[in-house]
């Protein structure tokens, strides 16, 4: 089985409506597509506003701030080894109203709790981008560990 991590992965080459939001996170910074003529965000990215379908979209910085919304356990584990660690893959809310497929990183999974606030956690790429993924907020309920 192939592990796909993503410092394995192939070079990434955003798409040039995406290339933005993937520029941003080379300096750890979220930005999402806003639509001026609704005031609302869109994630992710297209060519045109999801909201009237023109191409009069602007890109705003956003905090990054989020609430878990759903999430499920990936098992990672190796039956050799007997280890049994697991991905949080997760659905998160950003302040903005968007909502976003990410992981969940720095959290013992009994902590997690759908609402909970989370902040963004970057982990970098090889060509000097980061992949965000997200983890609870400081001083949340929630116990943090190495995951």
């Amino acid at each position: 089985m192939m592990n796909t991590r993503p410092s394995q992965l192939p070079e990434f080459v955003p798409a040039k409506f995406g290339q933005p939001f993937w520029e941003a996170t080379r300096e750890k910074r979220l930005v999402l597509q806003y639509c001026p003529r609704t005031a609302h965000y869109q994630f992710f990215p297209r060519p045109l506003s999801i909201f009237t379908a023109k191409r009069d979209l602007q890109w705003r910085e956003v905090s990054g701030r989020a609430t878990l919304y759903s999430y499920t356990l990936i098992p990672e584990g190796s039956i050799a080894t007997n280890e049994h660690p697991v991905r949080i893959l997760a659905i998160v809310e950003l302040m903005e109203g968007v909502r976003m497929l990410s992981n969940i990183g720095n959290v013992a999974v009994a902590a997690l709790r759908i609402g909970m606030p989370l902040i963004p956690l970057w982990e970098p790429l090889p060509n000097g981008m980061h992949l965000l993924k997200f983890q609870p907020e400081e001083g949340s309920s929630a116990t943090a560990v190495n995951c």
